[in-house]
């Protein structure tokens, strides 16, 4: 019954989104093109988030956390972006080309694969954040009913514009606190998830400029956490999940 819920709601991502790419084409034919604009923005948002959709529920489907697929995407990302950043500040590969004696036609060659290192960057990027809250789902599906809300609505009121600054709070640090409790209403002390990190990630995410900076080293170490605490829950205890 899930699946088939999930199957509809895909459906109608795509469907929008080729309903949508198709008006948009023919505006272009009709030369509309400010409707037009908006129509193909459209579509691409609707096919992004349909693609994040249908990874998520791909990754559901393994039952344990691998907290090294998160580390290595991402900072795969992060490093892309460093490498495309020097790639187009042509002062530092003069830099560079002071201290090495490389040829600027080496550094020319070096600049042609900026394309492809923005395509990984925002891969990486991309598929650390999915995997991400993917990791979150899971956590909140194994809790019991006193869980203060539900795996679908803690990962999706995230994409909510202004709310999720509130709710961010309730998935992440949320998370700790009841999952913590639930590990404590079946005598465990160990693998619990820090409310201080969790509250901090919080906090240093909704910070436009540092939040990018520092978050993704907060959620490194948070989501090592959460491996620890549903891998536990999932092998030791034998919660189910679904």
């Amino acid at each position: 019954m899930k699946q088939n819920r999930n199957s509809k709601i895909f459906a109608l991502f795509l469907w929008s989104y080729l309903i949508i790419f198709a008006i948009g084409l023919v505006l272009l034919l009709t030369k509309i093109y400010a409707l037009n604009i908006i129509l193909i923005s459209g579509s691409i948002i609707w096919i992004i988030f349909s693609g994040i959709y249908l990874i998520i529920n791909l990754l559901k489907k393994f039952k344990r956390i691998n907290p090294h697929i998160f580390t290595v995407s991402l900072w795969s990302g992060v490093i892309a972006i460093i490498a495309s950043t020097v790639l187009s500040d042509w002062k530092i590969l003069q830099q560079i080309h002071n201290i090495t004696g490389l040829g600027m036609e080496y550094f020319l060659n070096i600049t042609r694969l900026k394309p492809y290192i923005i395509l990984i960057a925002i891969a990486g990027l991309l598929i650390g954040q999915i995997y991400f809250l993917t990791s979150m789902y899971k956590c909140w599906s194994i809790q019991d009913s006193t869980a203060r809300t539900s795996p679908g609505r803690a990962v999706g009121f995230l994409f909510i514009p202004i709310f999720s600054l509130y709710w961010v709070f309730v998935a992440l640090r949320g998370l700790a606190k009841d999952a913590n409790a639930f590990l404590t209403s079946k005598g465990i002390n160990e693998n619990k998830i820090s409310v201080g990190l969790s509250t901090a990630t919080c906090i240093v995410a909704i910070i436009p400029l540092t939040g990018f900076i520092v978050t993704p080293l907060f959620q490194n170490i948070l989501i090592y956490q959460w491996a620890k605490f549903f891998n536990y829950s999932v092998t030791n205890l034998g919660i189910e999940y679904k």
